[in-house]
């Protein structure tokens, strides 16, 4: 628990003053854009207006598009896709819980809904979500993410262009060389890595909100006089 608390502090301190080795790739690139404030107003619209018509839970997916409404007061579901025409489902199960599995059914048609905690982007303009979303729909299985309307758990908007190696480049008031190679590893495999300036360190990350929680940290044992390492962690 220790550990886990100072890592976060590694990572205020570097996403303040590091600078980016790697490159964004391109799909990275096309998922940010220098149109975040109108496509955050955007999205803060379009919750109010499901919010509006009584929907408690949202997903979306991509390739092709589709989106999922659930107001769990009335029991009903509805699927939509792209060129597609809309379902409307109903449930019998009075104890919704999206999280784990719920299926509606309609006259023809049969939708299954799977969700797993864990943060989810919209790989088309990067909004994070706090679940991943399984739909199956007469068979047909797709991927999307989904969130809580109205709720403090959504993940809002998260730059994805996190991945990468960031170096570290001022420890409070401190310019330091290029050569301490002090830095942190980010991958999208929810899993981080580093170098301290003495030892290695690596463990897994969480996203939640607009912060990222750090857990499971493992550091090698050398000692190094002269380091910064106890003022970094």
């Amino acid at each position: 628990m220790k550990i886990s608390i100072l890592i976060a502090v590694v990572f205020l301190t570097i996403s303040c003053s590091t600078t980016k080795e790697t490159k964004p790739s391109n799909s990275s690139k096309e998922a940010i854009t220098n149109t975040e404030d109108s496509k955050e107003i955007n999205t803060q619209l379009r919750d109010a207006q499901l919010i509006e018509q009584g929907f408690d839970f949202v997903a979306f997916g991509n390739e092709p598009f589709w989106i999922l409404r659930i107001d769990f007061d009335k029991n009903n579901a509805e699927f939509e896709q792209m060129n597609n025409p809309k379902y409307s489902f109903r449930t019998t199960n009075d104890d919704n819980n999206i999280i784990e599995e719920i299926e509606y059914h309609s006259k023809e048609n049969n939708l299954r809904v799977i969700a797993n905690e864990g943060p989810c982007y919209d790989n088309m303009n990067g909004e994070g979500f706090p679940y991943e979303i399984t739909a199956n729909i007469n068979g047909e299985e797709m991927r999307g993410c989904g969130k809580y309307l109205g709720d403090n758990n959504s993940t809002g908007k998260i730059n994805i262009n996190i991945y990468g190696t960031w170096m570290l480049r001022q420890l409070n008031d401190t310019i330091l060389p290029l050569e301490s190679k002090t830095r942190l590893n980010i991958n999208n495999q929810l899993a981080i890595s580093g170098f301290s300036s003495c030892n290695m360190y690596n463990g897994s990350y969480q996203i939640e909100k607009t912060s990222i929680k750090f857990k499971d940290i493992l550091m090698t044992q050398m000692f190094c006089a002269n380091s910064i390492e106890i003022e970094y962690m």
